[in-house]
């Protein structure tokens, strides 16, 4: 695991939610788990910093300051709503729907 503070920009690094954390799963693919209360999107561009990335060989010099576009993941999470209330109310009844087990909100609200 790499800090994502040290490689990306502050700018871009407050959508990717507080604590994100920064996997290399190959010598060539970067993985970002966001943070809770993240807010990027598809259509963001994130900058990396210059000077902190080079080749896994080393014998190149180090990346430039880039601005790349976020790519989904290839498996995404799956969001299941689960609604829970009574099966029988009456015409003056009040009642409650509940939420609580729904699943795959990837930290944000479901609502």
């Amino acid at each position: 695991d790499v800090p994502c503070s040290t490689l990306i920009a502050a700018t871009s690094l407050s959508k990717l939610g507080a604590a994100p954390n920064c996997v290399w799963a190959t010598s060539t693919r970067l993985v970002i788990e966001l943070g809770e209360g993240w807010t990027a999107t598809l259509s963001d561009m994130v900058t990396v910093n210059a000077g902190v990335i080079r080749d896994a060989s080393g014998h190149s010099g180090y990346m430039i300051e880039s601005t790349i576009g976020i790519i989904g993941p290839a498996n995404p999470v799956t969001v299941t709503a689960v609604l829970t209330a009574p099966e029988i109310v009456g015409s003056c009844n009040k009642f409650s729907i509940h939420s609580g087990l729904s699943r795959g909100n990837a930290g944000k609200p479901l609502a």
